[in-house]
């Protein structure tokens, strides 16, 4: 309902996506054929990356990948919740982050120690 706060930059369908999974798996064809009817069935049409499909295409360390997600994973979240505490089409007065008392942060893309919610902005 409110995910249009805070989503990254690039929209890829959820055909292209699924197409990227393939070439990406593509040394382990018949594993990853079982699976690709998965995103026919989701019922989703597209997915926010932080980067561009072409990232996907290149290497990159696991130390990079993780590095991206920590500082977009804390600089989309910031985002959300201000633009959370500050929307006038469903608040009538903003809302101070004192008068905030927690915040549930989930994510399955990539590991953070602290974790997310635990970190300040360095």
């Amino acid at each position: 309902m409110f995910g249009w706060f805070s989503n990254p930059n690039f929209n890829i369908s959820q055909q292209t996506v699924k197409n990227l999974v393939r070439t990406l798996f593509q040394d382990h064809a018949r594993r990853i054929n079982r699976l690709l009817p998965v995103f026919d069935n989701a019922a989703i049409e597209n997915r926010q990356f932080v980067v561009d499909e072409d990232w996907f295409l290149t290497h990159h360390s696991f130390e990079e990948k993780n590095a991206l997600y920590v500082q977009n994973a804390i600089d989309y979240s910031v985002k959300a919740v201000q633009q959370c505490l500050s929307n006038d089409h469903f608040l009538h007065e903003k809302v101070p982050f004192e008068a905030v008392d927690l915040i549930v942060f989930v994510s399955s893309t990539g590991i953070a120690t602290p974790s997310i919610n635990a970190k300040n902005n360095e």
